[in-house]
């Protein structure tokens, strides 16, 4: 293996990302290494390392981009972080840090394995199985993605939490396969409905989320309750009885939120307003944001 740190000494991790010029523009590999330093300081000195793995594992796979999924810059992020974690200097001739090295270097010939992995399992992680659409994790990376360049360029998006009428009574009535073809022919009219460059992803059991970038509240009125029509004239249940959609939309910037969290929350709220009025029919976050907090 080529050793990647021969000759030099090894630098502050914010300091070694900005002379590689590779800091997005939001900043997300210098946010990536701070909560690497963290878990792993919290690893090596504190307890229970258990519980702290499974949070860094869930935290680092959160921010994972493709700017870091890179072995190289994994390493050297972990290399610098534990340099600065244990006071260890590179030119320091102590045997800790010659084993410290060597197991880096393992780490990196592990890395290169799970790169691969990864990639080949890149796509299946991003979708939900069933109906092949975009899943939780892949709508809450682009979400916060599209927020930001909303922010640059000034444009609104629209985000729907979408919810199908009664649906326990699906699975309890017809079973789980029946639930099923449902979802999947929810999805497919979803997909094809919406515009070139909206994004549709299953949020989790009944619900899913639409966004529509540039579309305000007065513009996302049309295409929802051209899906809602949709829905109710071609999925049916094995009585004949159409299958309803309930829908809260809320908007960006309109309503002033920080995170793409919030704005999911906003969504959900005028949603189940949506389910109190009867059901089968969108409700906007403006109608009722009177009553309700972030």
């Amino acid at each position: 293996m080529v050793n990647i740190f021969r000759g030099k000494r090894m630098m502050p991790v914010c300091s070694w990302l900005k002379d590689q010029k590779v800091l997005t523009p939001e900043g997300s590999l210098e946010v990536f290494a701070r909560e690497y330093r963290k878990y792993l300081q919290m690893f090596l000195l504190a307890e229970p390392r258990e519980k702290t793995l499974q949070e860094a594992y869930d935290c680092l796979v959160r921010l994972m981009s493709e700017d870091i999924a890179e072995a190289g810059i994994i390493l050297e992020i972990h290399n610098s972080a534990l340099q600065d974690i244990l006071n260890i200097r590179f030119d320091n001739e102590k045997v800790e840090w010659i084993y410290i090295k060597r197991a880096n270097e393992f780490l990196a010939q592990a890395m290169v394995a799970m790169d691969v992995f990864v990639l080949a399992l890149r796509e299946d992680v991003r979708k939900d199985q069933l109906t092949q659409l975009a899943n939780r994790l892949y709508l809450r990376q682009e979400l916060t993605r599209l927020l930001a360049s909303s922010r640059e360029e000034g444009y609104p998006i629209s985000v729907v939490m979408v919810d199908i009428d009664d649906f326990k009574v699906v699975n309890d009535v017809y079973g789980h396969d029946e639930g099923d073809r449902v979802l999947v022919a929810l999805a497919q009219i979803m997909q094809e409905s919406l515009r070139e460059g909206d994004f549709v992803a299953r949020w989790g059991g009944e619900e899913f989320v639409l966004i529509l970038p540039k579309a305000n509240y007065e513009k996302v009125r049309i295409p929802l309750e051209r899906l809602r029509k949709e829905v109710w004239e071609k999925v049916k249940l094995p009585n004949g009885e159409s299958v309803t959609l309930s829908m809260g939309v809320v908007v960006f910037p309109e309503e002033k939120v920080q995170s793409a969290e919030e704005l999911v929350k906003l969504a959900d709220l005028a949603m189940y307003e949506a389910k109190r009025r009867g059901k089968n029919c969108v409700v906007f976050y403006s109608e009722v944001k009177g009553g309700s907090e972030v």
